[in-house]
């Protein structure tokens, strides 16, 4: 007799083996589960699922426990956890996501700022289905992290949109994205920088940009 996790036919990982999901749904599941007995078959109530954990919107991590009986009395529980993620497909422009082509195009380079401008750092959240989606925590921004030295010249506008004060993103209703205007400083001129974002549901995204 087993106890299977098995919501719409999509595959996702869980700790303890296959079973069905999917890893970038907004929305906690596995709903319901199926069992199956190839002696005395499975009773009446057929298999029970019980869901915890995860954020109020659906996201971060569950615990899963699937239980079934056959007519027997014979019972079997499964347990496991899953993890459902945000949909990210990287950093909107001005800036350059190097690491999703979906977005960046690919051939596109890092984006160059002058040093002393605002930097607008913006990204979309998705479901599975592709709407966009807004997180149940504020996304936080993440410190800037100086990298290597950089010789590239300014490829990007200057912008002088006033600078963020918060540690947070803010979302814009109008175009329907996150948004952080990093005032950068003249004397960051010459490096690389590592930005990104930590996200609601456990994950965290950076992009590598330059001054000069």
């Amino acid at each position: 007799m087993t106890p299977r996790a098995c919501p719409a036919g999509r595959i996702v990982t869980f700790d303890t083996g296959s079973a069905c999901g999917d890893s970038t749904a907004t929305r906690a599941w596995p709903a319901s589960c199926t069992a199956t007995d190839g002696f005395s078959g499975i009773d009446a109530n057929g298999c029970k699922l019980t869901v915890t954990g995860g954020t109020a919107n659906g996201v971060g991590t569950f615990a899963f426990s699937a239980t079934a009986t056959d007519k027997a009395g014979n019972t079997t529980t499964v347990t496991g956890s899953y993890k459902v993620q945000y949909r990210f497909d990287g950093f909107l422009q001005p800036i350059n996501d190097t690491a999703h082509q979906q977005i960046c195009g690919p051939n596109c380079s890092y984006s160059i700022f002058k040093a002393g401008s605002t930097v607008p750092v913006k990204f979309q959240l998705k479901d599975a289905a592709g709407n966009i989606v807004q997180t149940n925590a504020t996304p936080v921004w993440a410190n800037p992290q100086k990298g290597n030295l950089t010789t590239m010249a300014v490829d990007e506008s200057a912008f002088t949109d006033p600078a963020d004060t918060t540690s947070t993103y803010r979302w814009d209703p109008t175009s329907q994205q996150y948004i952080f205007n990093w005032g950068t400083s003249k004397t960051g001129a010459g490096y690389f920088w590592q930005i990104g974002v930590k996200l609601d549901d456990g994950t965290f995204y950076v992009v590598d940009i330059g001054l000069r």
